[in-house]
């Protein structure tokens, strides 16, 4: 920080330098335990990050990374969605067959209850690239949003059959039933999650359930592969 605070004054025209150092802040702020728990940010360190994100693009006006990075500051970390749309717009404009901005347009698209918009940004990310797993669940998403989920469960079942080891589709059909209070149903995905990757969270989760439904044996299974989970 000392070294980026006291060369970034007399680096005005680099681009490369303003990116860098607002990236630098922009990890500052997503490791920030209260960012972390609370989604809270320092103001004069916002402003600081867009402050040199517009410096790098008025030297390199069509950065497709910066572009992205400040909208990125607007969605996850201003919840300004109206705002990050405009940047993300952009940043297709400069490059429309790369993912991460459709991915961002499309998360931004969600947040203000517009699912079509968002659908079709995802859509775009899977007619160039199939097997793109996080389009697949970003719909799987807008549809659990929408109250469907029938086809949220079955974006879910497409990536299972691309990718069976992958933990994460079991994990989020799992999060769907227990959303609606069938904790069986969601028992039932997340051991078959832990089967494929025994996370100490998800074991610690389901060792207290089955503490909760007096069922010792499980209970002291999934705990302890919970704390061999945490030991690795």
């Amino acid at each position: 920080m000392s070294l980026f605070s006291k060369d970034i004054p007399r680096l005005e025209k680099s681009a490369k330098a303003n990116y860098q150092y607002a990236g630098f802040l922009i990890a500052n702020v997503y490791n920030d335990p209260n960012f972390l728990r609370y989604g809270v940010s320092n103001q004069f360190l916002r402003e600081t990050i867009k402050k040199h994100l517009h410096i790098s693009l008025q030297d390199y006006p069509k950065s497709y990374n910066t572009l992205n990075d400040l909208g990125t500051v607007y969605l996850f970390i201003e919840k300004r969605y109206d705002s990050a749309l405009y940047y993300f717009q952009k940043t297709v404009n400069v490059d429309s067959s790369l993912t991460p901005g459709w991915i961002n347009m499309g998360m931004a698209y969600r947040q203000l209850g517009q699912y079509p918009k968002a659908m079709e940004c995802y859509q775009k990310v899977l007619d160039r690239e199939p097997r793109q797993i996080k389009a697949y669940f970003a719909i799987a998403d807008i549809y659990n949003d929408m109250g469907n989920v029938t086809k949220a469960v079955h974006m879910n079942e497409l990536v299972m059959k691309q990718y069976p080891d992958f933990d994460m589709p079991y994990i989020n059909i799992g999060n769907y039933h227990m959303i609606r209070q069938d904790t069986a149903g969601a028992v039932k995905y997340w051991e078959q999650a832990v089967q494929r990757n025994p996370s100490a969270e998800l074991c610690f989760q389901l060792s207290m359930l089955y503490r909760m439904h007096g069922d010792s044996v499980k209970f002291m299974y999934y705990n302890d592969l919970g704390q061999k989970a945490r030991s690795r």
